[in-house]
């Protein structure tokens, strides 16, 4: 199970804090009996339908487990940011009286195959007998909805054909999700914009004009790849497929997506009148929260009352989705009222004069790259979140860490000739 672990795992991460018929029986006629079709959390649904879904499908009540084929998967399921357990005892009546070829022991996500024939099961069959709705649009109670919908992972790939006639192999990861999924564009858009500063400090100037078409044909771009993000599309059908490039132009809109991020400034004044405008401040608890938010189990215990949270429960309510990001200068007000966001933003550009000195006098083509790559995430403060930027500093800064962890903790000699290359070590360090 190690290998359906790791693999787990990596789909996870890249992943966290990403639908054709559903909930009838593999023929595709009359509803399943008992079938799940609300919101979650579910149960194993072991009860007296059970026996009638199998019938359905034409899985067998056995009397015990079967093993002339034994063999298991992992699955995890998230809905709209969180984890939703599968339960113990799927495919197992609840009276111990019969088990299913298809089944689960406990709630560590394992998916027991254990059949007295030697044939292919599919992810549809397992949620058939779990009774939960499960299909390309829903997952459930939850249905394409705008920009939230059902993904699914196998061994880290995106499934982009129908999920339910996913073959369960030994040892492979599922991920099924509900929510909205997205490729960050900052996370390639940073490095060009770092790679152009430093072309135009170091190499040729960069014409102002050059700099306006390349914005504008970017921000062409960049919508056009959120719209397809958003589809079942394959990188080869988006660029060698004129009417899939058709599809994606249609709906792209640079004056929606700009209306769109100007709408922060009612993002905040919404944040402002719902907590009755710093009346009860935080004092820093959910700024701090905020920045632990993405740490791995460390973070736990504080995203209850990061800012994260709170935000999106007075957008959503009790309905627990997580897919929005609390505005930097509206997590300082809450904390610290109009101080606080007056010191934020100061201490925010003592920070950006600080990076922009570190990029001026860096010897290194490589080491300005890093000084401007950390200021474009820091930038993203102006109009963004803790969360964001911490998540960012955890898993995608590490290796600029480490590139100025090892330019001053390496030989006298070689830290110079690193930092200035094809010069001789300082009067200092000479014997």
């Amino acid at each position: 199970m190690a290998r359906s672990r790791l693999a787990l795992l990596s789909v996870l991460l890249a992943v966290a804090a990403g639908l054709a018929g559903a909930g009838t029986a593999a023929s595709g006629k009359a509803p399943l009996p008992g079938l799940m079709t609300g919101k979650g959390p579910w149960g194993p649904n072991d009860g007296r339908d059970l026996k009638q879904r199998l019938k359905a499908i034409g899985l067998d009540a056995l009397p015990r487990e079967a093993l002339a084929l034994h063999i298991h998967q992992r699955i995890a399921m998230l809905v709209n940011g969180k984890f939703a357990p599968l339960p113990a005892g799927i495919g197992i009546d609840a009276k111990g009286k019969f088990i299913t070829e298809l089944h689960t022991h406990d709630s560590s996500g394992i998916i027991h195959v254990e059949s007295p024939v030697n044939r292919p099961f599919t992810l549809g069959e397992f949620f058939d007998v779990w009774g939960l709705r499960f299909s390309s649009r829903c997952l459930g109670g939850y249905c394409t909805d705008g920009k939230k919908r059902v993904w699914v992972w196998t061994n880290g790939r995106r499934v982009r054909t129908d999920p339910r006639r996913i073959v369960l192999t030994d040892h492979l990861s599922i991920v099924v999700a509900y929510g909205t999924f997205a490729y960050n564009r900052g996370s390639f858009v940073s490095p060009v914009v770092a790679v152009l500063a430093v072309y135009g400090a170091r190499g040729a100037r960069l014409r102002v004009r050059w700099l306006v078409v390349m914005g504008v044909v970017g921000a062409v771009l960049l919508t056009a790849f959120r719209v397809y993000r958003t589809t079942n599309f394959t990188v080869i059908q988006a660029i060698g497929n004129s009417q899939t490039q058709h599809q994606i132009l249609k709906h792209t809109s640079v004056n929606k997506e700009l209306q769109l991020y100007a709408g922060a400034p009612q993002f905040t004044g919404f944040l402002l009148e719902r907590t009755d405008y710093g009346r009860n401040l935080r004092w820093g608890r959910t700024l701090f929260a905020s920045a632990m938010y993405p740490v791995p189990s460390l973070g736990r215990p504080f995203r209850e009352g990061s800012g994260v949270l709170i935000y999106n429960g007075l957008i959503y309510g009790p309905d627990s989705t997580i897919d929005q990001v609390i505005p930097f200068q509206g997590e300082l007000f809450i904390n610290f009222h109009v101080a606080g966001v007056i010191v934020g933003y100061l201490l925010l550009g003592a920070a950006f004069a600080l990076l922009q000195r570190g990029f001026d006098r860096a010897p290194t083509s490589v080491q300005a790259f890093s000084w401007q790559y950390v200021a474009t995430w820091c930038a993203y403060l102006v109009a963004g979140a803790v969360a964001v930027i911490s998540q960012i500093f955890i898993y995608a800064l590490w290796p600029i860490f480490a590139l100025a962890i090892w330019s001053r903790l390496g030989p006298a000699d070689q830290r110079a000739e690193r930092l200035v290359p094809g010069t001789q070590l300082d009067a200092e360090s000479q014997p």
